[in-house]
């Protein structure tokens, strides 16, 4: 694993995962059942499939968050803002896309290209 910074408070942990945890983490999920994710809204979770068009799983798991807590530890700034390092939190979202939404976002694109 190496940490690579891409801004002072963004960083990416190269090869966090091995092949096989990626593997486990997709079977696990691929026997679960997504829902339409939504939006929140002035506190209210709503439809938006302009803003989020895709499916998501939200899972809670304690020693899921322990487990990658202690192989990203090592990476992680120990205080941010005069908070000090803890954990991770317990609550995993995982997010699936379709042909369907790819479509739909690349249209998008061309309709409402990035200013630069």
């Amino acid at each position: 694993m190496e940490k690579t910074e891409l801004h002072p408070q963004i960083f990416l942990i190269e090869d966090f995962l091995t092949a096989e945890a990626c593997d486990k983490y997709i079977a696990m999920a691929e026997g679960k059942v997504f829902e339409e994710a939504q939006i929140n809204v002035h506190g209210r979770q709503m439809m938006s499939k302009g803003i989020r068009n895709n499916d998501r799983l939200m899972i809670f798991d304690h020693d899921l968050a322990e487990d990658l807590f202690r192989i990203a530890e090592q990476f992680l700034p120990q205080e941010h803002e005069n908070y000090k390092l803890q954990n991770f939190n317990e609550m995993f979202r995982i997010y699936k896309y379709n042909a369907r939404t790819e479509v739909q976002n690349t249209q998008r694109r061309k309709l409402y290209p990035q200013r630069t």
